[in-house]
């Protein structure tokens, strides 16, 4: 147990959602004016990891329905960071992919995100933070281990 009865998964479940808010905020600006959410931000890693995947893949891969995949994706057109292709061998399928300024978006993302843990984490002890990265490490191993259905890994 932790302090007032919580368990140490129940600490942990309610600080990492405030960490992450602090860190990097609702909104980011990412490849220079473009302002991009979080899920938008999200969405460009998962079309970087899939290259070509489908609005269906990307919807069911950000836990979101097909209609709300359908309006991030507009967005992200909008502001020139993906295309929309559609599939040489099935004309009704449309494959997404990020064009240079997504990438160079996602890119800056990257670089402001790691800035911005390091600026906190040079608060802390060497020692502090080789505990945290341990334990990170083992965090990442148990969501990529978790079974479809169990909540984790899932939003």
């Amino acid at each position: 147990m932790i302090a007032d009865g919580k368990t140490a998964g129940e600490e942990i479940a309610e600080h990492l959602p405030e960490i992450m808010r602090q860190l990097f905020g609702r909104r980011l600006v990412a490849g220079g004016a473009s302002e991009l959410t979080i899920s938008q931000l999200r969405a460009l890693g998962l079309v970087v990891e899939r290259p070509g995947c489908t609005m269906g893949e990307l919807s069911s891969r950000l836990g979101i329905g097909l209609s709300a995949a359908t309006g991030l994706v507009d967005r992200l057109v909008q502001h020139g960071l993906v295309r929309r292709t559609p599939d040489p061998k099935d004309r009704r399928v449309i494959r997404l992919r990020l064009t240079a300024a997504g990438v160079s978006a996602r890119d800056t993302f990257r670089r402001a995100r790691q800035r911005a843990v390091k600026a906190a984490l040079r608060r802390l002890s060497a020692k502090e933070q080789a505990e945290i990265a341990a334990a990170l490490a083992a965090l990442r191993r148990a969501v990529e281990a978790a079974e479809p259905g169990d909540g984790a890994g899932t939003q």
